[in-house]
């Protein structure tokens, strides 16, 4: 919804963890594609020419990560590889990228920075700090504008904006540097 004011919105989805239905209030204004990002072929066409990504998709799980690590490596690092290509290759503009504060483990600082050492626990840490990764490697060989973003629900109201506000500077840019392919999150805290 918050995205529709900005101009067309498509939306890809396995449906893996997710519903069709919970897209019911916009579905009639937007377009949807059931598409699994570890299909980079199907992929490349969606991608094309288009301004922002918010790249959201994951098995967001450390318990499924450990329990069954083979479909949540294949999504979490090979689908992530797959749409910062397709956005390369598709001339995206910006891609953000949805990170994971367990990329930096049990901490007794707080709150967590992109200066502090990774110390993933888990499959599903160090997937989420791969795809960190990629963003930096995609700025940095091909020109990509990157953003690397944690964006917990939770943040937002300790920073006095709503997730409307966001996405607009997001998408505007004014809010966070994108481009450097360096994580932003300690911005929010």
């Amino acid at each position: 919804r918050t995205l529709l004011p900005h101009g067309s919105v498509a939306v890809v989805d396995n449906l893996l963890t997710g519903r069709e239905s919970n897209l019911a209030e916009v579905r009639g204004q937007i377009a949807f594609h059931q598409v699994d990002i570890r299909d980079g072929e199907r992929l490349k066409p969606l991608l094309a020419g288009v301004d922002t990504v918010f790249h959201l998709a994951a098995i967001p799980s450390v318990p499924r990560s450990i329990d069954d690590p083979d479909p949540s490596h294949t999504v979490n690092i090979d689908g992530t590889y797959n749409v910062f290509r397709a956005a390369q290759l598709g001339g995206v503009r910006r891609v953000v990228y949805a990170a994971s504060s367990s990329a930096y483990g049990d901490t007794e600082v707080l709150p967590k920075t992109e200066t502090m050492a990774p110390r993933p626990k888990s499959p599903y840490a160090v997937q989420k700090l791969v795809g960190e990764y990629y963003a930096s490697v995609f700025h940095g060989c091909f020109g990509l504008e990157t953003v690397v973003q944690e964006l917990l629900p939770f943040l937002v109201p300790a920073i006095g904006k709503t997730f409307e506000s966001l996405t607009n500077e997001i998408i505007g840019g004014g809010f966070f540097k994108p481009g450097n392919g360096g994580k932003e999150f300690n911005q929010l805290l």
